[in-house]
């Protein structure tokens, strides 16, 4: 690998993390939330999704959110850390 490459590389992996920390901080607002109905009005202020079901890259991270009628699950996996919350 030469010093071009290295250089591509560092830069994209501090963006990915840029991106992932960014999201990370907008999807925190559910830690106040305390009922579906309040997490469901957050979500679709925030996180808008037309399926009921929906899978998606956030920079190094694996993001899963499952909205149905009775449930609202927001799954965040990365190689430092899990976050889910879970309404019910």
């Amino acid at each position: 690998m030469d010093y071009n490459q290295i250089e591509l590389i560092t830069t994209l992996e501090k963006k990915n993390f840029e991106k992932y920390k960014t999201f990370i901080e907008r999807v925190s607002e559910f830690k106040n939330v305390l009922t579906l109905q309040e997490a469901k009005m957050l979500a679709n202020k925030i996180l808008p999704t037309s399926q009921e079901l929906s899978r998606f890259t956030v920079g190094n991270a694996k993001c899963v959110i499952l909205n149905t009628k009775d449930k609202l699950r927001i799954s965040i996996d990365s190689a430092e850390e899990f976050i889910s919350y879970d309404f019910s």
